[in-house]
């Protein structure tokens, strides 16, 4: 069994095939250098930690051990091959392996910009190596530019802003937080913003890059040019299908995967930032956490013969300035959406589609978002205005699904 991929979908399948009774090798392949590790907080507490930070381990060492799982870092896979019965596995360091089974895990690239050039000033937010790199400069910088708002950009623009760094934030679309659904939500989160001396351009985009005498001098698209110390991109991910390509699986906006995470090549799985799958007359690919894990758990069950187990809810969480910021399930989805305001100040926004709740846009709500994961799909009890209202808890308004 070769994983390929250290990343949180390749560690969740690898540990789930061990809890599954899986008995045969597995290989866990990574690019990099270090071992699985926890994402999320590249962009919050690795950039704002006055301690120097170190990774948070998706497996302990002795974890690795304890299962049998071999880790190889620091190599990626090259070329992938198959004669129909068996894989063949190039890797970067010149070994060679052959597996039964393959479950790319290999995530996506963050996308770049051909109008800016090669400069160490220009960031993306991707590894931990991306991150240190950009926690250096972010201690001796006095301005940044970000482009995109979206997670990683809102994100990155927080964490600089809260280091005393005077941040600008470059968005393409004319909203800014343009993938959140709820005007409501990101109206507030504006305003958060705002109040931290971080400014948006919106409906504008970069048409070029130089180095000057004090930084770099950016040029855009409305005329007006901006000097910054550092940029940092964050306009999403391209997934990495490229060894899916060679052997010619099905891509779709990833590697197309069905029910039991299996590809069109038999005996090739996918799973986490990488993987496709249909729903309905839709292409459904979660590049956050959560998902990552559960579909990992969930190739590993497939591997070994069991039946799929029906996905969470998708679920992503943000963390900006003191704000909790957590989408759940599908808000765009809906046709119909409630909102419930908190006297604590929280926002819930919550999408139907006709009786069906389907997503929800929460801001600083914890107990709601708890209780919105198990009921994502579950019929109103009720008339949807009691959404609305903040004395009866959400179980008692939507069954459960």
């Amino acid at each position: 069994m070769a994983i390929v991929g250290a990343s949180t979908a390749g560690a969740a399948a690898a540990y789930a095939l061990r809890a599954e009774g899986h008995e045969g090798p597995v290989v866990l392949i990574g690019a990099e250098q270090t071992a699985p590790y926890e994402r999320p907080p590249l962009s919050k507490d690795v950039l704002t930690s006055a301690d120097d930070p170190q990774p948070l381990w998706l497996l302990t060492p002795d974890t690795y051990v304890s299962t049998n799982i071999e880790l190889r870092l620091g190599a990626a896979v090259t070329s992938l091959e198959t004669d129909g019965s068996r894989f063949r596995l190039a890797l970067a360091d010149g070994a060679r392996l052959s597996a039964d089974t393959v479950v790319l895990a290999t995530g996506g690239r963050a996308r770049r910009l051909d109008v800016l050039p090669a400069d160490p000033r220009i960031h993306v937010l991707r590894t931990w190596a991306d991150a240190q790199a950009l926690r250096t400069q972010l201690r001796a910088a006095d301005r940044a530019l970000v482009l995109g708002s979206g997670l990683i950009g809102a994100e990155c623009a927080a964490s600089a802003s809260s280091q005393g760094v005077e941040v600008e934030v470059i968005e393409a679309q004319h909203v800014p937080f343009p993938s959140l659904p709820s005007h409501e939500v990101r109206g507030a989160l504006l305003r958060t913003f705002a109040q931290h001396g971080v400014t948006f351009r919106t409906g504008v985009t970069v048409t070029g890059c130089q180095a000057g005498s004090d930084g770099l001098i950016v040029s855009l698209s409305d005329g007006n040019v901006i000097e910054t110390d550092l940029i940092v991109i964050g306009i999403g991910v391209e997934p990495m299908t490229g060894l899916a390509d060679q052997l010619g699986a099905e891509t779709q906006r990833g590697v197309l995967v069905d029910d039991r995470m299996r590809t069109s090549v038999p005996g090739l799985f996918a799973a986490g930032d990488v993987a496709t799958r249909r729903i309905g007359d839709r292409l459904v690919r979660h590049e956050h956490f959560a998902s990552a894990q559960a579909q990992g758990a969930a190739v590993a069950r497939s591997v070994v013969g069991l039946d799929p187990v029906a996905p969470p809810a998708a679920w992503a969480w943000s963390d900006q300035f003191t704000h909790r910021l957590d989408v759940v399930g599908d808000p765009q989805g809906g046709t119909e959406r409630r909102l419930r305001r908190g006297d604590d100040g929280s926002l819930v926004e919550f999408s139907l589609a006709g009786s069906r709740l389907v997503g929800v846009t929460a801001l600083d709500a914890h107990r709601t978002v708890r209780d919105a994961r198990r009921l994502i799909g579950g019929v109103l009890r009720a008339p949807a205005e009691g959404l609305e209202g903040n004395d009866v808890p959400l179980k008692q308004l939507v069954s459960t699904p």
